[in-house]
């Protein structure tokens, strides 16, 4: 496992690798764990459909604030800011609010989209499994893999996959996914 601040040339294959951007990651040429589950159990449609909606919509930006939020809370405040609540874009001084939170580089969510982030935030660590795994177990969040098979039916192809937390004890790996619905 090695811990750094990669650029995306520097990805080695295979590696396990813990505080990687998520911008990095996403942005590493391989198959993910999602398109390799959607190969193995969609159809050609399925996948033709995903290979052509990127993932940047308003719901997968929101997933990516809950994600960091719940699970790297410096990276939720580094990386996204909300519009102050009942200030709309519409306006002469909502678009002038809008354009300084743009330039500080951050994804900008709205009033609304903030507060249900942390609606669900406060909701998942309020759910004793959750909070358990989130809070004591420890651990290492936001962990990337990648690997490049080297089998006679898949030589040469890469993949990669992200795991929301690692914990390693002594007995043994655990893997943990926060999915409180």
């Amino acid at each position: 496992v090695s811990q750094s601040r990669y650029e995306l040339s520097e990805i080695k294959w295979p590696s396990v690798v813990t505080d990687l951007p998520a911008s990095v990651y996403h942005a590493v040429d391989a198959l993910s764990s999602t398109r390799l589950q959607i190969l193995s159990t969609g159809t050609n449609r399925h996948l033709s459909h995903k290979l052509s909606n990127p993932d940047d919509n308003e719901d997968f930006v929101v997933g990516r604030a809950f994600h960091a939020a719940v699970l790297q809370p410096e990276v939720y405040a580094a990386e996204f800011v909300a519009m102050p609540d009942g200030l709309k874009r519409t306006t002469k001084e909502g678009k002038a609010e809008y354009e300084r939170l743009v330039a500080t580089g951050k994804q900008v969510l709205t009033a609304s989209q903030a507060k249900q982030i942390e609606g669900m935030r406060q909701e998942c660590m309020q759910h004793d499994g959750a909070a358990h795994f989130l809070r004591d177990l420890g651990g290492t969040a936001e962990v990337s893999a990648f690997v490049e098979f080297d089998g006679h039916t898949a030589r040469g192809v890469k993949a990669k996959a992200r795991f929301d937390r690692v914990v390693v004890s002594v007995f043994g790996f655990c893997y943990v996914l926060c999915c409180i619905s």
